[in-house]
């Protein structure tokens, strides 16, 4: 018997050992292990329209998380112009001895401690705009109150 003839009559057996062979034999320190690499390389050609769909996903949720970050910082910006508006009418009416209550003073300080906190934690905020009459409505309310 010649060898081609061996291995036309033995070569599903010769097959099935090399398989088998690859999976139970490692060579050290390099570790072959055909079954894992084949079974990756058939598993992300099978999962390729499904790894794609999760990219994009991915792509539209940082990008939709941006513009949330960029909503949220103008809102509280809003919110801070707000706070500042009410302070500068709050002092006018100070100025203008409008009667004023105690509950008033206390909201309006709440609005100063929250403008003063962005201000601090945001330095390019143009602040100068409430500088003296938040001073003025401090300096008004101890006058008022520590007669108390």
């Amino acid at each position: 018997m010649t060898v081609i003839e061996i291995l036309e009559a033995y070569w599903k057996e010769g097959l099935l050992y090399v398989i088998l062979g690859c999976g139970i034999i490692q060579i050290s320190p390099i570790k072959i292990n055909p079954f894992s690499w084949l079974a990756k390389h058939i598993g992300n050609a099978l999962n390729a329209d499904v790894i794609k769909q999760l990219e994009d996903h991915k792509k539209s949720l940082d990008n939709l998380s941006e513009k949330l970050e960029k909503h949220i910082k103008e809102n509280e910006r809003e919110y801070i112009d707000e706070c500042r508006r009410r302070i500068l009418t709050f002092n006018e009416k100070v100025i203008a001895n409008d009667h004023i209550t105690k509950e008033r003073y206390d909201s309006i300080l709440e609005d100063i401690d929250e403008y003063e906190d962005y201000c601090r934690l945001n330095p390019g905020y143009p602040n100068s705009k409430a500088i003296l009459s938040i001073q003025n409505l401090k300096d008004d309310y101890l006058h008022r109150y520590q007669k108390e």
